[in-house]
């Protein structure tokens, strides 16, 4: 069974927690021997083991993160500070997209970038074929569009249409889900979501 793990980036990126398996549906898992299997009985391989750092609250991931840090678009951002919606991916987007910060009025509450494979560099461009879907604490729903790049990001208009936390969240492309199964108070993704991973993230959010 393909399963991801999760990481938990309260303030800080502090913690441990994770996303489940990439879904061709959001009702089933698909079995080891092709079936599908509900979340109920995927849920009982759950390792409650603590020096893993996954809870029973998500999934074991047994994706192999050994791979190389390669660069899968071949193309990276090379204009610097110069300001586009294309602008630096990978990189942490709220050490400038914060209220009185660098970027103005471009004040990011949730941002991150969506790459298809763990290791892409920083500035290496990401795959757009995505949305990411964000559910908040009022079970309210916001679909973030993935652009060209990867990037996403919900502008909150200096703080006046933030998305209440905590959430989580779901990364679709097609009919296929990745499902963050922890919920988040820190949106600023790529800042644990980076190359090589920090705070128990294993690397960057992928595409399902």
């Amino acid at each position: 069974m393909r399963r991801l793990a999760f990481v938990i980036f309260m303030v800080g990126c502090s913690g441990g927690s994770g996303w489940g398996p990439a879904t061709d549906d959001a009702s089933s898992h698909p079995s080891d021997d092709g079936s599908a299997t509900d979340d109920a009985s995927v849920s009982s391989d759950v390792s409650t083991s603590t020096d893993t750092g996954i809870s029973d609250a998500g999934f074991v991931d047994d994706t192999d993160y050994n791979t190389p840090t390669v660069c899968t678009s071949g193309q990276y951002w090379t204009l610097g500070s110069t300001k586009s919606a294309s602008m630096n991916p990978g990189l942490a987007c709220r050490s400038c997209h914060i209220t009185l910060g660098a970027a103005g009025s471009d004040d990011f509450d949730i941002s991150g970038t969506v790459y298809p494979t763990a290791h892409e560099p920083d500035l290496c461009n990401g795959i757009g074929v995505t949305s990411v879907i964000i559910t908040d604490a009022n079970n309210a729903t916001h679909v973030l569009a993935v652009n060209s790049v990867g990037n996403f990001y919900n502008n909150d208009a200096l703080g006046f249409l933030k998305i209440p936390v905590p959430y989580t969240a779901t990364v679709v492309s097609g009919t296929s889900t990745r499902a963050m199964l922890t919920a988040q108070t820190n949106g600023d993704c790529n800042s644990c979501h980076t190359v090589a991973g920090t705070s128990a993230a294993p690397g960057r959010i992928m595409t399902p």
